[in-house]
């Protein structure tokens, strides 16, 4: 079971789309430092909500160093 709600995924995206990185709720209100760090979260609970996790490849590179 996930910790958010349909609703709070809808509430992040319309304030991100509106370029507010505030959201307030009845005595609560939660302040992101940048909206970057909002779409993060958005990432979070889309993946929470899905239960998908997106995951990242790395490939390593090599340099001679010459």
């Amino acid at each position: 079971m996930s910790a958010y709600s349909t609703n709070d995924l809808a509430e992040l995206k319309a304030n991100y789309a509106k370029g507010i990185s505030e959201i307030s709720r009845g005595d609560e209100r939660v302040k992101f430092r940048s909206l970057a760090e909002m779409e993060r979260v958005i990432n979070r609970v889309e993946a929470s909500l899905t239960g998908t996790k997106r995951t990242s490849v790395r490939y390593p590179t090599f340099d001679k160093g010459l």
